[in-house]
């Protein structure tokens, strides 16, 4: 799969009609619709100055619309991240943002730094055993969690979206809210996903 060094333009066309002019240039359609198809995602990722690899942020970029209609509801997500010595913490806390964001249940987040391998040579497989463990057990898990900040994002959006609506706007975006905005709140629109999932 490549994705190649292509960065958001910033011409907003996937708020517009759900599909980045990009997608069709490089195998980023593909990696969207993987995701889309997968229960649990892994987020892998080394640190690069307190914060996640430009690759990666080109991705998040490619996928940011999907934030404003939490376009993964439904599906959970792991960040798993790795330094040589510091920044851990500021990486792990914008990347597990972002997965709320995008609509993911956040099961497990950790990071590991190199000294610590160093110290102890055999951590990394026991690590790696116990990671497994940890994210199979909470993958099947049939709850759906929902934190606060979630609630929040839902509670705001909706007023946004409720609001271009009502001054003509047909985006996307818009559309994909059509569907969610009966729900007072974010559980109850995951909950109607699962009955319907139920219902197939």
């Amino acid at each position: 799969m490549c994705i190649r060094d292509r960065y958001c333009k910033g011409y907003q066309t996937c708020f517009k009609v759900g599909l980045c002019p990009l997608d069709r240039r490089d195998d980023f359609l593909v990696l969207k619709n993987t995701m889309l198809e997968a229960n649990t995602v892994v987020f892998l990722l080394p640190v690069f100055s307190h914060t996640v690899p430009g690759i990666l942020k080109s991705v998040i970029d490619r996928l940011s619309y999907y934030e404003h209609f939490f376009g993964f509801a439904g599906r959970k997500a792991v960040v798993l991240a790795q330094s040589n010595s510091n920044g851990i913490d500021e990486c792990l806390s914008y990347m597990n943002k972002v997965v709320m964001y995008l609509g993911f249940e956040l099961i497990r987040s950790e990071g590991i730094t190199i000294l610590e391998l160093d110290k102890k040579p055999d951590l990394l497989n026991t690590i790696i055993n116990e990671q497994c463990e940890i994210i199979t057990k909470a993958a099947n898990q049939k709850e759906r969690k929902v934190t606060e900040l979630q609630e929040q994002v839902f509670i705001g959006l909706k007023s946004i979206v409720l609001n271009q609506e009502k001054h003509g706007h047909d985006s996307y975006k818009v559309k994909q809210w059509q569907k969610m905005r009966a729900f007072p709140t974010y559980k109850q629109y995951l909950n109607s996903l699962e009955m319907m999932e139920s219902a197939n």
